[in-house]
């Protein structure tokens, strides 16, 4: 991937931040990681006393796995850490050869929001799960 369509596909990636949280967007965290044909993400904001975990669409993981697959070889990465501030973007990569595999993607996740906000409680949203796993037909 040229750096042109790098910046394009992480510019998407803050463009659907941005209609996904309104203006709530300044200050968004998210944590990502991928690999051969699958993502997994969680989007944060700081609400003061505590951070809100936002659910995401699909669209935002597919975008993910678009700029995973889109990378060069050499130099494909395993953790995205993405932050909103004042309208611009900073993406920070981590590569396999600097994630613990006996570590869990939850267990980064956590650390990472951890030293993004601090030891501030994190709220998730309720979970649908009957629409989530219910079979299409």
């Amino acid at each position: 991937m040229t750096n042109e369509n790098m910046t394009a596909t992480l510019n998407r990636i803050g463009a659907m931040i941005a209609d996904e949280l309104g203006s709530e967007a300044d200050g968004a965290f998210l944590y990502a990681e991928a690999g051969e044909q699958w993502q997994a993400a969680g989007l944060f904001t700081d609400q003061g006393n505590h951070v809100a975990s936002h659910a995401t669409d699909d669209s935002l993981f597919e975008a993910i796995g678009d700029l995973w697959d889109a990378t060069e070889a050499d130099k494909k990465w395993s953790v995205m850490q993405y932050t909103i501030s004042e309208g611009k973007f900073d993406a920070d990569f981590s590569f396999p050869d600097e994630v613990d595999p006996g570590e869990s993607g939850l267990e980064r996740q956590t650390r990472a929001v951890a030293a993004r906000f601090g030891d501030k409680p994190v709220h998730y949203p309720p979970q649908n799960f009957e629409e989530r796993f219910t079979l299409n037909k």
